[in-house]
């Protein structure tokens, strides 16, 4: 897959396995939301926010 940048949101359950297999492949792979922690909506946000600010 060639990009600059990949944002994936898919489903209402965690869903670890593609952060898995790319984890040590890739240079920089986030995990947030509720598939790092489930919690509401605003943590999911603020999340987001954090790793939008820095790209």
């Amino acid at each position: 897959m060639d990009a600059d940048s990949v944002i994936l949101c898919v489903s209402y359950r965690a869903e670890k396995s593609l952060y898995e297999a790319c984890k040590n492949k890739l240079p920089e792979v986030r995990l947030i939301g509720d598939a790092n922690n489930v919690s509401n909506i605003m943590y999911a946000i603020w999340d987001a926010y954090e790793v939008a600010s820095t790209l």
